[in-house]
């Protein structure tokens, strides 16, 4: 199903498919994960094995 995508959205985890263009912010949490929160205000984790190529789509 991801390669049917636009190029605008990631894999965020097994579970979870995202716009990385409607990302409004990214929370850190305590415990070292991350939540991509978007501009809809719908948080979704971040798969800690995901987290490298949503930085490099983001140019981080």
């Amino acid at each position: 199903m991801e390669k049917n995508l636009p190029s605008d959205f990631i894999m965020a985890s097994r579970s979870a498919v995202i716009n990385y263009r409607k990302l409004d912010h990214l929370k850190m949490l305590e415990n070292g994960n991350i939540d991509a929160i978007l501009e809809n205000k719908i948080d979704v984790q971040i798969s800690r094995r995901k987290i490298k190529n949503l930085k490099e789509k983001l140019g981080l």
